[in-house]
């Protein structure tokens, strides 16, 4: 792993990136996975490969789309469950929840339906 973090992931992050851009538009279940895999190693890999306007701006566009909403809500809970020092992960998390909260997730509307607010 420690090889794979210093060579490889952040050429994984681009290949995601590819991904996601060209699955967007016509192959949700692509983008689904591809939001899975990102969840899946955010785990282990640099958090600022994955914390950045780029990937969290497409998460959070993500999750206005309906085929791809709970992947990319995945995603965002494997991004705040990483382990992580108490203080980054405070930062993380208020981060995060400002980003939510100016993007109008939260808190969720009175007329939004169960599934999208769970």
């Amino acid at each position: 792993k420690d090889t794979m973090r210093l060579q490889s992931v952040p050429q994984l992050v681009d290949s995601w990136l590819h991904i996601l851009d060209v699955t967007e538009k016509a192959h949700h279940e692509l983008t689904c996975l591809c939001l899975e895999v990102i969840g899946t190693y955010v785990a282990w890999i640099d958090i600022n490969l994955i914390v950045n306007d780029t990937v969290v701006g497409l998460i959070l566009k993500y999750m206005t789309i309906e085929t791809v909403r709970e992947s990319a809500t995945d995603c965002l809970h494997e991004i705040m469950r990483k382990g992580m020092d108490p203080l980054a992960k405070t930062r993380l998390i208020e981060s995060i929840m400002k980003l939510l909260e100016s993007s109008g997730f939260f808190p969720p509307a009175q007329n939004e339906g169960i599934e999208f607010v769970a």
